[in-house]
């Protein structure tokens, strides 16, 4: 019995020392460039066929505070920025046509962190608050793009798989690749003058970020 309650002391020990303490600050920074093109190519009866594809093109841009209420306990607030454009299947085999979007978001964030093993790796899993503004455009042919506009969408979600990894006192780098989130949108259509509007809902849980997680660079004060 007494070398249980000297384990739990031992382990509560170790938590408390490698807390991320009350009172601390932090800002965050993230940036986000993807884009570029796939080549394919296929050989078969000593013929070979190539194909190529473009990928879409993103930018976001993201900055946050964060305050530690408590030990272990961050409360954040981020503000995100961002772009995306993909050839969308109006395109013909002379011209290229694309739809493109524009995103500002707000995202009010409880964290908790839990060292493992060190106190320079945490896992951190979070519930998020996300409350987005969006506008796109649809390009149908050179005389024709339709405008869609997003007035609002609302995102809440458990960020599970977030992590903190903490090599210096006042530097970090933040990850997540997957949680639970469910997401509402409404979307208004106006094409030829005639407007429509939609709402969805949907739930998404998985590894949805394994292959592009979400990346952060965090200074902490």
């Amino acid at each position: 019995m007494k070398k249980i309650i000297l384990m739990i002391a031992a382990l509560t020990a170790g938590l408390t020392m490698a807390a991320q303490q009350k009172g601390e600050m932090s800002v965050t920074g993230t940036l986000l460039l993807s884009g570029g093109s796939t080549k394919v190519e296929m050989s078969a009866s000593g013929s070979t066929q190539t194909s190529k594809s473009t990928n879409p093109f993103a930018f976001n841009l993201g900055a946050g505070f964060g305050y530690f209420i408590m030990d272990n306990v961050e409360v954040s607030l981020g503000l995100y920025y961002g772009l995306d454009r993909e050839k969308n299947n109006h395109s013909t085999q002379d011209t290229n046509f694309y739809d493109s979007a524009s995103s500002f978001t707000i995202k009010p964030e409880v964290a908790y962190y839990i060292p493992l093993g060190s106190d320079t790796f945490f896992w951190k899993p979070a519930f998020q608050l996300g409350f987005a503004f969006r506008s796109a455009k649809e390009q149908v042919n050179k005389e024709t793009t339709n405008k869609l506009k997003q007035p609002f969408g609302f995102t809440l979600g458990l960020d599970i798989l977030a992590f903190e990894i903490k090599p210096w006192e006042h530097l970090a780098f933040d990850f997540s690749i997957g949680g639970l989130f469910y997401n509402n949108t409404s979307l208004k259509t106006d094409t030829a003058g005639v407007t429509s509007k939609a709402v969805s809902h949907d739930i998404t849980f998985g590894f949805n970020n394994v292959f592009s997680p979400t990346l952060g660079v965090k200074y902490i004060f």
